[in-house]
Order: C-alpha cells, then structure tokens, then sequence
C-alpha cells in the first residue's frame, strides 16, 4: 500500500513538471514566427475564443481533462451545462447544430429602427434571439405566483360574462402536450405563441411548436387564439408582424383574439428598450398591430401587465386587453378581458404552464341566437303641439338603417346584417350590438339556416349526445335529417366548436342539392389547404359568388368565419334562389 502511495506521488510531480513545461514553451514556440498570433496557433485548446479565454462550460466534474466538446443536438444538450449557459447567456453555443435567427434584411447597428423587409417564409429560429429567453434572465419580482386556479380570485363577473379557465404555451412547454388531458382538467381555451421578433437581431422566426399546439387545442375542443411576442419599435414594423402572424394562422380555426404581446425585456442594449420610445409611439405600436389584425378579419388584443400599461401606455386607446398581473388578486382597476395570473402544474403539460381566467362575455362571443328577433316597427308620429320641436339626438340613426351601434352604414357587411336581421335570422348581442367580427359557431350556424328555412316542424331528434342548449337543438336535428349538416363524430357535433368557411359552405352547398361543381380552386394560393370533403362546395361557392376570397389571392379555408361574413353568404345564397 505504502509503495503504490510514493509511486502515486510521483507520478503526479512529472505530470505537474510536465504540464509547467509546455506552459514555458508552448507559446514560445510562435512568439517569433510573424503573422500567427499565440491565440490561433493551431495547438490551441478546444473551447477557447481568440482572446484565449475558455468560453464553453467546464469539463466534468472529476474529469478536468475531458474534451470541451459541445453537444451535437439540442436533445444531447438538455439537462447539461451547454444549456444552462444558453439560457443565461440568450446566445448560440459554438458547435452545435443550432443556427442564428435568420434576418430578413441585415440591420446597421447604428440605426436599430431600420424594419427588416416582410418575409413570407416562416423563418425556423434556434431561439437564441428569442425575448422569453431575455424575459428569463431578469424575471419580475414577485413574493408567491399563484399555482392554481383555486390560489385566487377573479374580478366580479359583470352582467353576462361567464367566467373560463385556460392556458396559454409555447416552445416553452415541449412539444408532447397532451391536449385531451388538458381539455379534462377543466380548461376551455389556450392562447398558442405562433411567432415573435428577436430582442437583439430584430429577425422573424416562429415557434417551433405553433403547428401542433394549435391543431391538438382545437381538436380537443378547446377555443384557440394566437399571439406574437413583439419587439416592434416602429409602427410598420408592428403592421409587419401583424401580416407576418395573419399569414401562418389563416389555415387554422381561430376562435379567440390575435394577441400583441408587447414588454421590455432583458437588458439596455436591447432593442425596445435602447431606443427609448415615447408613451405615445409605443400606443400608436401597439394599435397599428391591432389595426392590421382587424383588417383582415380577426379579432386583436394587448398583452401587457399593471406597470406597462400605466407607464408606457395608455389604457383608454388600447381596444382589448390580456391583463399579466401574477397576484392572488388583481388590484388592476382598468377594464380587461383576460387574466395571466400565475403558472403552476397541469395535466397534460410537462413543467409549469401560464394560467389565466377568460371573462367571457357570453352575449357577444357566444351570442344567444334564441333571443327573440323582432322585425323593426316605425315610430309613431307624435300629435303635434305648439311646443319647439326638440332637437334631434345626434349619432342615433333611424332603426330601419342601422339597428346596431357597431355596424356602421359605410361597412361591407352593413347591407347584409340589416337583411338578416330584418329576415329574422339573426339577432343582435345586447346593449345594441351585433359583434359582425365575432366567430360564429356551428350550433349558430345551423340556426340560422333553419331559420332560412322558415323554422319547419322537427320530428326525432338528433343522434349527437352534446346538444346542450335548447335554441339550437330543433335547428340541428332538423338540418342532420336532411343531411345539410354532419357531425364531426357519430355522437358528436361539436356545437360551440367554431364554423370554418369550408365547412359553412358545405352547408350551403348540401341545403342547394349538392349541385355539379364546375371549375377549379388554381386562382387561389392556398388551393391545397381545402379538405376534399368541401372541394365540390368550395368550386361551387366560388362559380356561384357566394365568396370571393381576399386581396391577397387567398379563400382562407380553414378560418373561422365571422358574423358578418355569414350573414353576407347568406344574403348571396338567398339571391340564387
């Protein structure tokens, strides 16, 4: 024991002799030879910068000779000290198989407001430029963030909201979210991060996981709505994200806002926040967002928490707003729609998951098409008398030529809102609103085409189990019997599910006899995207007029349509017959 003790001993003095030597010598060796520098000479350690320091995490513990060789994967690289570094640091590790974020235009650093060209593509991202990743490095300061829905309390629900539970993911969360065990756990919707622009680069790149987390929430049933992690510091370059957003979710049923997710994050040096934009360009960010998103058909949002919005916006001309206030309750006082109010553990996710309260209001989301509709009636001429006539009360139209505060004379869909309603097909959400922007459902939509059809009598009932509501149960029994309309399973109909144009156009279709289709969808680039179930119904809608797609050669199968554009088909399908 003792002689394998002295041999140790010895071995290490040569090893350490050794190691002193090379240190004495090795640069020496380059110090004379012109143009090679002792930092690139071609025995320099791997992991090591030009500057000679060690820029890779350290070796092994209990091996300090290991190799300083970087994982090939991401999967090699999850769990170990490459990953930690990357999410300390937000930037790309030297040898892996992760790429930068791809720019669409290159940015001079001295001017950092220059917008990047729109890109079409959806540009892949490693993430290393990504603003979650500067929004982990300086997290908010917050005593206990409540876990559960149970950990606090909502606002006071006002008159017709109801309250929803929901969640909302990205990259984040993986992408093995099992999204039926999430609809179990009690969750009816789920906002996905599609896209976001990079804090430093200012590149466009998606979410590695959009496609599937959009398509597994609707599948389970939940009501889906998208957001974009901005960076924006101008408002083109906000209307950019809006258009590059409005571009990837087209072909998926969207029921819920496009959400503006917009905060400073990390550093100075980043991009929002070195530019030192005014409370009023940053409104004016957010709202030209907003007003790109709406003019293509959907409905927007502001993300943003308590001390941005009192800060650095200003609540009173921002239109919708997701409130991010981690508290067990909020003592936010302004008017919001959606509640972020911690994150905690749930079935179907792997690690913690944003969570939030939806205050839906249920006469304008979900409108009660049982309301009773009643055609307009004149108003009686008052018997005059010898008082002043009194003064008319201005921005009150006549009832017969606008019923509804928010259907303006001048929009597209005014004429054909004012012919269902008077057709007594629709009706309006309460307080004197018809919300044409809203989705409409399936169980509406049946509704309304029953009502088409003068209400006939009903005899039997459907064979699907999820008829919940009493308004719309005649309308769908009526309309499966005459096979207008199918289930999306045999017991099921999915009634509250969102309609898709295709799918409203089936039903057309179906109601016309299902006619021959001549033509073709070849004008229109998103041709494919049409499920062949509907490809009859879709060349048949299109020769017919009944659509006529968008100005960006789109038809937008997949998208769900809105109240006006429903009553607009309607309208044009009651002019074929």
């Amino acid at each position: 024991m003792d002689i394998f003790t002295v041999d140790f001993r010895k071995v290490i003095c040569a090893v350490l002799a050794a190691v002193m030597l090379m240190g004495m010598i090795g640069p020496a060796a380059y110090a004379d030879e012109p143009g090679v520098p002792p930092q690139l000479a071609d025995d320099a350690p791997e992991g090591a910068d030009q500057a000679g320091e060690q820029t890779s995490p350290s070796a092994a513990e209990g091996d300090p000779d290991a190799a300083l060789t970087p994982p090939a994967t991401e999967e090699e690289m999850a769990g170990t000290e490459w990953e930690e570094t990357l999410l300390q640091t937000g930037e790309t590790l030297p040898g892996t198989e992760i790429t930068a974020v791809p720019e669409t235009e290159p940015e001079p650093e001295a001017t950092p407001t220059a917008a990047p060209e729109e890109t079409q593509a959806e540009a892949v991202s490693d993430g290393s430029d990504d603003p979650l990743y500067a929004k982990m490095e300086a997290p908010m300061a917050i005593a206990a963030i409540p876990n559960s829905f149970s950990a606090v309390t909502p606002r006071a629900l006002k008159s017709g909201e109801a309250l929803r539970k929901g969640i909302d993911v990205s990259a984040w969360q993986g992408g093995d979210i099992n999204w039926s065990s999430v609809k179990a756990a009690g969750i009816d919707f789920a906002f996905i991060r599609v896209a976001y622009r990079g804090y430093k680069g200012g590149g466009l790149a998606v979410d590695s996981y959009y496609s599937q987390n959009l398509t597994g929430a609707k599948n389970a049933g939940l009501k889906v709505g998208a957001y974009f992690f901005s960076q924006a510091i101008t408002p083109e370059e906000a209307r950019e994200e809006a258009r590059y957003l409005v571009n990837i979710v087209k072909n998926y049923a969207i029921d819920l806002p496009l959400v503006f997710d917009y905060e400073e994050v990390g550093n100075s040096d980043r991009r929002l926040k070195m530019n030192n934009l005014s409370r009023q360009y940053k409104v004016d960010i957010c709202n030209a967002f907003c007003d790109e998103v709406e003019a293509n058909g959907y409905k927007s949002m502001v993300y943003s928490n308590p001390l941005t919005i009192n800060d650095h916006l200003d609540r009173n001309q921002i239109r919708r707003l997701w409130l991010a206030h981690f508290s067990a309750k909020s003592d936010y006082t302004g008017a919001y729609e959606y509640w972020q109010f911690g994150k905690g553990a749930l079935s179907g996710v792997s690690g913690e998951v944003d969570l939030d309260y939806w205050f839906e209001p249920t006469g304008v989301v979900t409108p009660p098409l049982n309301e009773q509709v009643t055609t307009p009636t004149a108003t009686p001429t008052p018997t005059p008398t010898p008082t002043p006539t009194p003064t008319p009360k201005i921005d009150t139209p006549p009832l017969e030529s606008d019923p509804f505060t928010d259907v303006k004379a001048d929009s597209w869909y005014a004429a054909s809102v004012l012919w269902a309603y008077k057709e007594g097909i629709v009706g309006g959400v309460g307080n004197g609103a018809f919300a044409p922007n809203n989705t409409a459902t399936r169980g509406q939509m049946a509704t309304m085409i029953y009502r088409m059809q003068g209400s006939p009598a009903v005899s039997g009932a459907a064979p699907f189990t999820d008829l919940k509501e009493d308004y719309y149960k005649d309308a769908i029994s009526w309309a499966a019997s005459k096979k207008i309309v199918n289930g999306v399973s045999e017991i099921s109909f999915n009634p509250n599910g969102s309609i898709t144009r295709e799918d409203l156009v089936s039903m057309l279709y179906r109601m016309s006899g299902s006619p021959a289709a001549a033509g073709s969808l070849s004008d229109f680039t998103d041709a494919s995207s049409v499920h062949d179930y509907a490809q009859n119904a879709m060349i048949w809608a299109i020769d017919k007029g009944l659509i006529k797609g968008y100005s960006d050669k789109t038809i937008q199968p997949r998208t769900a349509a809105t109240r006006a554009e429903v009553c607009t088909m309607l309208m044009r399908y009651s002019d074929l017959t």
